[in-house]
């Protein structure tokens, strides 16, 4: 049995992670999901939480992931969000950059259902950074 799978993490932006893991905990519509090597067919939605990931080494991270989808099939993972960044460079200017985008968004249509759930999902970001810092 393989001890690593590769998994492909992708924003809008910029490839997050291009790297062979041990493991990922993330959250999903369904709850928290494990993935291990050799896992089986499994797709779904992303939600915006927490991301635990252990590499080979041992060495693990923890990251913030916002909306998304995910695959894991033939011992890759693929995982699109609109929002991903290790807990580390999570900072103020992050979270400014994620609010002008939700005000940009505002400005354009009148408080869309899209513009709402930005709103929302920004709100969560903005809770968990909290929770971290306590």
């Amino acid at each position: 049995m393989a001890k690593e799978f590769k998994v492909r993490i992708s924003t809008p932006n910029k490839l997050c992670l291009d790297k062979e893991v041990a493991q990922i905990t993330m959250p999903t519509a369904n709850g928290y999901v494990g993935i291990l090597p050799e896992h089986a067919r499994i797709c779904g939605a992303v939600m915006p939480g927490y991301m635990y990931i252990t590499f080979p080494s041992g060495e693990k991270k923890t990251a913030l992931i916002n909306y998304g989808t995910y695959n894991f099939k033939d011992n890759k993972l693929v995982i699109l969000s609109d929002f991903f960044e290790y807990n580390d460079g999570i900072n103020e200017s992050a979270l400014d950059t994620i609010r002008q985008r939700i005000e940009d968004e505002c400005k354009k249509t009148q408080l869309s259902d899209r513009a709402v759930h930005a709103l929302n999902s920004y709100m969560k970001l903005v809770s968990a950074k909290a929770k971290q810092k306590k």
